[in-house]
């Protein structure tokens, strides 16, 4: 397979704008949901409704945060091993 570096390069960058995106989207998308989700509940004015809401908001939090954390990780390492590449080739 004959790969050149700066088509690699630009991979890296469109994966790095990718991760960039759903690091910030994914929490914010969760808030928004689970806020609309929980103001159901609470409309609804039924108790054991609002619970449950509020241990699926938490989850979805968690997910998030997981998330968040992996689009970190997954920058490191591509960082680590192919440097910083902020703009692609062309």
């Amino acid at each position: 397979i004959n790969v050149e570096c700066e088509d690699l390069y630009q991979i890296v960058y469109y994966i790095n704008n990718i991760l960039t995106y759903i690091r910030y989207l994914a929490p914010i998308a969760v808030i928004l949901w689970g806020s609309i989700d929980l103001a159901r509940a609470a409309m609804s004015g039924d108790q054991k409704q609002i619970e449950e809401y509020k241990q699926t908001f938490f989850k979805r939090l968690w997910l998030a945060a997981g998330i968040f954390l992996v689009s970190i990780v997954v920058q490191l390492v591509v960082q680590a091993f192919g440097g910083t590449v902020l703009t692609p080739t062309k």
